[in-house]
């Protein structure tokens, strides 16, 4: 493993195989991005480097993340130390630059041929230009308006809570669309919601890192978001299971259904994560401060 900073210029000499460089900035993105970590180290063809950077390399948010990964038979090439801590917005801004420095420099020094980067960071750009296109309030519990999330950007457990409310519209439409026997395109708009909910239950996870990272007390907050992703596997597996449905339907359709199933299972085992680790930090600070 190797640490590197921004004055590194080495390049990493090649292999032969094709090399796909993957930036890895927290523990919840290692969770649900493991499936497809496997997938690119059993390739043949591919040369994984993994690059570690942000909160995932302080103990304080993600315990021992880099051995658990090394452990799940990964290597780890290149670590990047790039947060500045403080808690205000001049540490944000900082590690912000540092970050652009340091991870510009280690995709210089690897040199892949493809990047696989958080998939949140996607989403997100994709969900606003979707869902964030009104300033109005009102409307369907499911909708998403920017004044909402303004109004919450500060308080997780009532952030949480909306993106919880958000997902849950999502499955909800998608039940009432395939029960009803008029809807024509159900396949086509059944993928369609799926990749919705998927792209909102991204966002969730996304925001709740970001929460994380500020060393915010989430305990609420992952109540109420653990509550939700019990929900939401229930509903998954509903369809899933529906004779109805699923069995007769294209296997990309089959696919889309399924990569949600396990963006939950595994998110939803981080969260129980989380709040362990976070009871468990609360309670020594609470004893501190008596």
């Amino acid at each position: 493993m190797t640490t590197m900073f921004a004055s590194t210029t080495r390049k990493t000499p090649r292999s032969g195989k094709r090399r796909i460089c993957f930036p890895m900035t927290s523990r919840a993105y290692y969770g649900r991005s493991q499936l497809l970590l496997k997938k690119l180290q059993e390739h043949p063809g591919v040369e994984l480097e993994l690059m570690l950077g942000g909160s995932i390399l302080l103990d304080k948010y993600s315990r021992h993340i880099a051995e658990d990964i090394e452990t799940g038979g990964f290597t780890i090439s290149t670590t990047l130390f790039n947060v500045i801590e403080g808690g205000n917005h001049v540490a944000m801004a900082k590690t912000a630059c540092l970050t652009a420095l340091e991870f510009t420099n280690g995709f210089h020094a690897a040199d892949p041929e493809a990047t696989g980067h958080e998939q949140p960071v996607i989403r997100r750009e994709q969900f606003t230009g979707r869902f964030l296109a009104s300033e109005a309030i009102g409307g369907d519990p499911g909708d998403i308006h920017p004044a909402l999330l303004r109004d919450t950007a500060v308080d997780p457990e009532q952030r949480m809570k909306l993106y919880v409310q958000f997902a849950r519209a999502r499955l909800v439409a998608l039940e009432q669309m395939r029960s009803d026997p008029k809807v024509t395109g159900r396949a086509s708009q059944t993928h369609n919601m799926l990749e919705d909910f998927r792209a909102v239950y991204e966002e969730l996870n996304d925001n709740l890192d970001n929460f994380e990272s500020r060393r915010d007390d989430l305990r609420k907050a992952l109540k109420a978001v653990i509550e939700g992703d019990t929900e939401f596997q229930a509903k998954l597996r509903a369809l899933k299971e529906d004779p109805r449905t699923y069995k007769q339907e294209a296997s990309e359709d089959q696919f889309v259904l399924s990569d949600a199933i396990d963006a939950v299972d595994s998110s939803t085992e981080d969260h129980r994560k989380l709040l362990a680790e976070q009871e468990e930090a609360w309670k020594h600070k609470k004893k501190t401060k008596s």
